[in-house]
């Protein structure tokens, strides 16, 4: 059986953990949490990061869990017009990744598409990056590619006003 999981980044771990169980409609107490980067406070401000989890509901409760985990799934229907108003999320995604691509001094060519929809009901935004030599975008282990991906996932997720998933392809890497 899949379990139900999801990434939810916020100032705390406890509104990170709140956010997280409004979204997926339970309580707090039915939902197993895994810290993911336990954020920083920066100096200053400059270098401040949020404090990323993942929670999954719990295997335990998952028959109890089963009429709640159906909200979820109504909200892809009754969003019908997603694309209409995704659209727009994808031409502000692909505006501003290439004003960050150009700020980099890196030319490449930028296209913006949504992936297949998860069995949560989520549907990430692909962004696919081409050009030449796009070497530096990708980075030593893929940290420049992973650090680049999660600030536009950052960006992509204020504009849409809660946390979209966010896949950035370099040169198929």
């Amino acid at each position: 059986m899949e379990r139900t999981t999801l990434e939810v980044i916020a100032p705390s771990v406890e509104e990170a953990v709140a956010r997280g169980a409004e979204q997926l409609g339970v309580a707090k107490e039915l939902l197993d949490v895994e810290i993911l980067d336990e954020g920083a406070k920066g100096f200053l401000g400059f270098g401040s990061r949020d404090v990323r989890v993942r929670l999954a509901l719990r295997e335990t409760d998952a028959p109890q869990t089963t009429p709640t985990l159906e909200k979820p799934q109504t909200a892809p229907v009754a969003s019908a017009s997603l694309p209409q108003a995704g659209d727009d999320l994808l031409r502000f995604a692909e505006q501003n990744v290439k004003e960050l691509l150009l700020r980099m001094k890196v030319t490449a060519q930028v296209q913006a598409a949504y992936g297949e929809t998860e069995p949560g009901g989520e549907t990430p935004v692909l962004i696919n990056i081409h050009g030449e030599d796009l070497s530096v975008l990708i980075g030593r282990r893929a940290e420049t590619l992973n650090a680049l991906q999660y600030i536009i996932a950052l960006i992509i997720s204020k504009e849409a006003g809660h946390w979209v998933q966010v896949l950035v392809d370099v040169e198929g890497y």
